[in-house]
Order: structure tokens, then sequence, then C-alpha cells
């Protein structure tokens, strides 16, 4: 699949949907549509008309409820593809393989969806179809990045039932900070139409690793391991086989996809996964809060109380004075990373994390070291046992985010549920320590022994885990910085289960003689000066640009726009390959904001070497204008345009329009067609008042960029994703179907 890119656009995305036909065996059960139906709905300021080309196949089962497979056989024009979305659709064809020519319980509606990569067509397009009314669940199969070694990740989910059942696959990896991180991810899937618009229950699964290389040519098999496709394939036939047991299908209730979901999911380090409801976390959260009260301010005072140790009003205040200390500390440690980020050229961040987190953990260790000797100031209790009384404010500290998180779950924030668990291990921890100084009757006990960091190990060793695994998936967040999120968003989050870990070394960090804490400064300085020295860019992490030419066969000129993002400006990029860049033509003038993506724009008089003709036919009956476009003869994807002139596309063509966008398509100038075969004819009628009427037809890698990628770096790569500049060249998602658009004005006599 992935030997050439596949976009809507070309004839290897045709060739692609008839490979995956010839794969799709005649049984009794199977039923092929391979139809083409016209379809029709808005995508932001522009009304499509799509060709829908989704290969569906329906196993019917004994019961009439459906479960439908999805994913995409479509790609960027930038990428081959691997991993976005072949790793899927090779998954599914196994799975179909696997489950033989049998009759199954339920029904199966497997969607080899096509168009995703352009404003999800196939998504929205499968929502007209017959066979989506017996749907009641689905499972959406994505990936981005690459696929080395890395299972799929469920990360957005509506539906507690079909999530329960993912968790008990055999390789579970689920995780609800993902699915929050999803609104600051500018790219979307097929999972929105399912639930926004078609009302279904599904869960959402991807490959999120190496997202560097997402949408260019360093998407390649070579990145794709043997292992993580067979572990998409065994997942979902598990899932399958989970769904099917126990009557799931038949009992998923109708969704509100507008809400978050009321649950909690994730995943011990890939071996188990575990949901729970908003409410049932809620109350976890109180339980622990009020034993941790209990404990702290009852039990501890008591047993120090039969010791001959009163606990006078003084003492009380030190030990309120101890856990807003510790409070300070996590909140000064987790604010001073986003404003030491906010501070941080954001291709630094993109090129050298790992030296810049090392820097950051130490600074949080070296940070929490000194902060822990301010705890002698308002020492809390009157006994030679400063460990002892280290315990009481964490455990305070920690049963005040308790409280805090507690009301984040029950709004469905629920990322940081690691919270309770480091909560939980502090509270029993204390009460073990509480219980054995009234046994030994001394707070002499308390110095560090092996049995007592024995046992602090085995209580915090699950939250710790839990910490490192948030760790591990929050640094995929990294290569956001290359697609407009801001670099102390990235870092202000990770600082958080980075203070958390720091928390849990607190008692022994401070055991440590001054000169480790000096090589400790002196490693945190090392790493921050190693990644503001280290080159950012590299062929794993590439510098991206998105190319747009605009060709206008009226004047005989291109105009050209490069654009790029947070990692550099397009000032900073021409001073450097403004040699190179002069293949492009004459530089026009370099848009540069402070934030958000930079371009620059380049004039041309080379004619792309295509063919460019367009023609139009016409005439006038009554108050209005017949006639018929001819586009490109090589394109497929054309969008016209006619300011304020009630424009209407092939008027005698039956689309399926769905009804929530029937009332609207006369407010739109701009209408794309979008067909299987090049060479468009546009049947169009158009008031008599209008004086001109632009076609605008999309092609792939116009030559200029081919001459321009011979002489930049190879760390250079190409890549498409949403701007949100306002002078985009190809619009949104259009660009992604080809780099070069051939643009004609009629005028009309």
């Amino acid at each position: 699949m992935s030997v050439k890119p596949r976009p809507l656009n070309s004839l290897q995305n045709q060739r692609i949907r008839d490979w995956i036909i010839q794969q799709i065996p005649q049984c009794d059960y199977y039923t092929l549509d391979r139809s083409v139906f016209k379809h029709k709905h808005l995508y932001g300021p522009s009304a499509t008309y799509y060709d829908a080309t989704n290969v569906l196949l329906k196993i019917q089962g004994r019961r009439p409820e459906t479960l439908l497979i999805s994913a995409h056989y479509d790609s960027v024009s930038t990428s081959f593809g691997a991993t976005d979305d072949g790793i899927a659709i090779g998954s599914m064809l196994t799975v179909m393989d696997k489950l033989g020519c049998q009759e199954l319980e339920y029904s199966l509606l497997f969607n080899f969806n096509n168009g995703e990569e352009s404003g999800l067509l196939g998504a929205y397009a499968l929502l007209d179809h017959p066979w989506i009314q017996n749907v009641t669940g689905f499972i959406n199969l994505e990936g981005t990045g690459s696929a080395l070694n890395y299972k799929p990740l469920q990360f957005r989910s509506n539906s507690q039932i079909l999530t329960h059942a993912y968790s008990k696959t055999r390789r579970p990896h689920l995780s609800i900070i993902a699915a929050l991180l999803m609104s600051f991810v500018q790219s979307e899937t097929d999972y929105k139409p399912y639930t926004t618009v078609g009302g279904l229950q599904g869960i959402d699964t991807a490959f999120y690793s190496k997202r560097y290389v997402y949408h260019t040519f360093q998407d390649t098999v070579q990145r794709v391991s043997v292992e993580a496709c067979q572990t998409m394939t065994d997942n979902l036939y598990d899932f399958i086989q989970l769904v099917f047991l126990d009557q799931k299908l038949a009992r998923l209730p109708s969704s509100d996809a507008s809400t978050r979901p009321d649950f909690v999911f994730h995943d011990f380090s890939g071996l188990v996964g575990f949901v729970a409801r908003s409410q049932m976390l809620f109350l976890a959260h109180w339980v622990v809060l009020i034993v941790g009260v209990y404990v702290v301010f009852y039990e501890t005072p008591k047993i120090f109380g039969r010791q001959g140790i009163h606990l006078e009003s003084g003492v009380w205040y030190q030990i309120w004075a101890s856990i807003l200390i510790s409070i300070l500390v996590f909140g000064s440690t987790i604010f001073g990373s986003v404003y030491f980020a906010q501070r941080l050229p954001a291709s630094v961040l993109y090129g050298s994390y790992e030296s810049i987190y090392s820097g950051l953990f130490f600074s949080i260790l070296f940070f929490t070291y000194l902060c822990s000797k301010a705890y002698k100031i308002v020492r809390p209790l009157d006994t030679s046992s400063f460990f002892y009384s280290l315990q009481i404010a964490n455990t305070g500290s920690w049963l005040f985010l308790c409280f805090l998180n507690s009301f984040l779950t029950l709004w469905n924030l629920g990322g940081f549920y690691v919270i309770l668990w480091f909560a939980t291990a502090q509270v029993l921890f204390l009460r073990w320590m509480t219980f054995q100084f009234a046994r030994f009757k001394t707070s002499q006990h308390w110095r560090m022994s092996f049995a007592l960091i024995v046992v602090y190990v085995l209580l915090q060793g699950l939250p710790i885990i839990m910490c490192l695994d948030m760790l591990s998936m929050l640094q995929h967040l990294v290569p956001l910085v290359a697609e407009n999120v801001p670099p102390h968003m990235v870092v202000g989050l990770l600082s958080v289960p980075m203070t958390m870990l720091c928390f849990g070394f607190m008692p022994f960090v401070r055991k440590l003689p001054l000169q480790w804490m000096i090589i400790l400064l002196g490693l945190s300085l090392g790493s921050f000066s190693v990644g503001l020295s280290r080159f950012p860019y590299s062929l794993d992490r590439p510098l991206k640009f998105m190319y747009s030419e605009l060709y206008d066969t009226n004047l005989n000129t291109s105009r050209i726009q490069m654009t790029f993002y947070t990692t550099i400006k397009a000032p900073d990029f021409y001073n450097q390959f403004s040699q190179e860049l002069q293949v492009l033509g004459t530089l026009d003038h370099c848009m540069s904001p402070k934030k958000g993506p930079s371009a620059c724009y380049f004039n041309s008089t080379i004619k792309p070497n295509i063919d460019t003709t367009m023609r139009i036919k016409y005439e006038r009956k009554n108050d209005k204008i017949y006639g018929t476009l001819y586009g490109t003869p090589d394109s497929m994807v054309c969008i016209v345009s006619a300011p304020e002139s009630h424009l209407q596309i092939d008027p005698q063509t039956d689309w399926i329009v769905p009804s929530a966008f029937k009332d609207s398509f006369f407010q739109h100038e701009h209408h794309a067609i979008i067909r299987n075969t090049p060479g468009l004819e546009i049947q169009f009628v158009v008031d008599s008042s209008a004086q001109q009427l632009s076609l605008d037809c999309i092609h792939h890698y116009p030559d200029k960029l081919d001459r321009l990628m011979g002489k930049l770096p190879e760390y250079v790569l190409q890549s498409v994703t949403r701007t949100g500049m306002l002078g985009d060249l190809l619009p949104d998602p259009f660009h992604r179907t080809g780099d070069l658009g051939i643009r004609k004005t009629f005028t009309f006599q």
C-alpha cells in the first residue's frame, strides 16, 4: 500500500481501492458494496460535492446490531502513509480473513473509507448509507508518525462498555489524558463525524510515537515494526470477540458526543486496563480524604498523646505551615517550569527535549532538596524524627491535591488520576509509621532504616510506575510544538508528573550530602547547555514546511506560499536558504506574526509542466446562466467560486445531502467538486447578474518544488496540516490532495 502517496486526487488511490476489493473473498454471509454514490456536505467555508468511493463489507450475523470497524486507505500528498493509515487497513483485512466464512452472533461492517485526509469525507458519506442504520458501536483505527515497537493507544471514547472491552484485549493501552490533549491537536479523525453527526458510541485508537514524521515522506514501512502490526491486529480481533460477549452491542445507548465521557480509563504498563465512572472516582477521592484527615488530625495526636507527647495549639500551627510549604513547593515547580519554557525557543524543545527534560528534572529535584530544608523551620513535632514530620507534611499536601483533583474528576477532567494513588500510598505509609511508633514507643526508631525504605518503596511503587508511564506518553507531545501548540503548555503538562516523582524522592533527597546536590545542580546546568547548543533538526526530527502554488492562467504567473510553524520563522528560513529558494522565483514578502505560523510568498512566471487547459460553455435563459465547466485533464478535485451569485452545482444530480446542511449551501461562495475520474465536467447554474466565475483545479508535485527539494538539506521536509492563515492559497482541506492549483477566471459576456 505504501509504495507511493495515495491522496484522494490520484490514480494510486484508485489502484489501492481495487487492491482492497481483490482481497475480499466471496462468502455466503458477506455483502460487498463497492458502488460510488454522490454525497454533498459542508466543510469550513466550502460546500463539497463528493463521489464517495468507500469499500464496504458487511458480514451478516444472527442479530441485526452491527459493530463498525473503520480505517481510511487514502493518504496526504506528502506521505507514503504506512502508519497513517496503512497498518490499520492491513489489520482489518487480516481480521476479516481470521474470522472466516462463518455466521457471527452480531453483524460486522468494515468501512475501508476514502477521503479522510480531505475533510473526513468518507466517514460523512457513510453516515448517509443505508447500512449505518443498524450500527450501534464502532472502533476507528488511526496512526500518526511511526509504529516502531509501540502499541496503538485508545485515546478517545464516549462508550464505557466498549472501552471496558478494549481494556480486556491482550495488549491494552488506554489513557484519558490523551483525550484531554486532543484539544491541542489541529488534526481530526473519523471519530468526529461518527459521534457528533452520527450519534454513535465508539472508541478511537492510533499509533502516536514519533509524530515528527507525521504527514511527511518519512512515514514509510521502514518505520513500522512487525510487532506493532501484530498488536493492532490482535487487539482488534480480541475487541470484536469481547464486544460480542454478554450482548454488549444490544446494551449500547445512543450517545451525546458533545460532552466529555463520564468515565476514566488508563492502563498499568500495558499489562491490564482500568475503566471507572467519574462519580466512582470522585467518591474514591473523598474516601481517601476522610481517612487521611482522620489519620493526620486524630489518630496521630492520639497515639502521640499516649506516649506523653501532647500537641498544643502552636504545634498544630506548625503542622499547617509545613503542609502549606509542601503545596507551595508543588505549585512553584510547575509555574517555574512554565515560566522557563515561555522563554525557551520552540526549536530547542523540538530538537533537544531529552536534554531539556533532564535538566528540568534535575532542577526540580534540586529545588525539592532546598525546600526540604525549610521544613526544619516549622518542625511540627517536638521529636528527633524529622522524617516523621516530613511525612505528615507530605500527606497533608497530597490530601490537598486529592481534594482539588476530585472536582476535576467530577467535571470529567480526571487525567491526573495518579494523584489519588499517591495520596492513598502516602496515607497508608503514615498510618503504618504511626502504629510502629506506638509499638516501639520512641521516635528514635525512625532513622533511615532498610525496612522503612522497603515499605516506602512498596507503597509508592505503583504510583511511581504510573507517573513514569504518564511521562513516557506525554513526551510524545513534543512534536506538537511544530503544529502551533505553545511550548510552555507542553512543558507545563510534563512538569506535573515530574514534580510528583520528586515529591516521592524528597525523604531520601534531603539525606544526600551537599556535594551530591552540587553535582545535581551541575547536571541540570549541563543538560540545559547541551540542549541549547545542539542543532535541533535531523532526518528523524525534520524541519517541516507546507508548500502551495497557485498558477493563474489569465496572468500566466504563479503565486507560491511556503508556510512554517513555530519551530522557525519564515524570514529566518529565507535568510538561511535564500540561494536555494531562488528556484521558486522572486520573493514578494514574508509574514511573521508573533504567534502561530509564518509564511513567505514568491512570484514566478514559469508555467507548470502540466496541461493547464480549462474551458467553459454557457447560455443565458431568463434570469439564470446555465453552463458547463471543464477542468484540467489530470485533476479530480476542482473548486468553483462565484461570490454572491447563488451558485448551484449539478442541479440535476441526485446528491445525497445530510438534513443538517440542506438549507446552507446557497450561503457558500466556494464549491469543491471531487470525482473519482480525472477531467471534470461540472454543470452549474448562476444568477444572470454574475460577472465572473473562477475555477481552481488541484494537482500534485509541482516541478519547482522538486527542484527546490534537491537543493535543501535532507532534514527539511514537506508536510501538510492546518495553518489558520488568512493568506492560504489553497483552502483547507483541499491542499492535502495536492500542492499545485491551476486557476482560470471566466468573465460572462
